[in-house]
């Protein structure tokens, strides 16, 4: 399996998604994804970039490796912003917050 759809696993994975889950979220049929795992088709970019979408990340981020730096979403931007206000007591609460949101994706 070529390292974007093993990058594509990994990102189902840590969502706790199904590659339904993630066709359904992205606009994808479930054919088109099945069909680059049945051939070990790299998915083109506007598939990319849509997968993207629905997993809250830019291209950017997808193709970096753990250690790059990277460019933020406008969204992920604004939360960055809000937090830096926050005491630790208060941040410890909203990453509490957000780990609970992601578990029941």
């Amino acid at each position: 399996m070529n390292n974007i759809l093993q990058k594509i696993d990994s990102l189902c994975e840590q969502k706790g998604w199904s590659k339904y889950k993630l066709a359904e979220r992205s606009g994808l049929t479930l054919s088109t994804m099945n069909a680059w795992y049945k051939n070990d088709y790299t998915p083109k970019i506007e598939s990319l970039e849509r997968m993207c979408g629905a997993f809250g990340i830019t291209l950017s981020q997808f193709f970096a490796d753990e250690d790059e730096s990277f460019s933020l979403t406008e969204n992920q931007r604004r939360l960055v912003k809000q937090s830096v206000r926050l005491s630790g007591e208060q941040l410890e609460a909203v990453i509490h917050l957000l780990e609970k949101m992601n578990e029941q994706l």
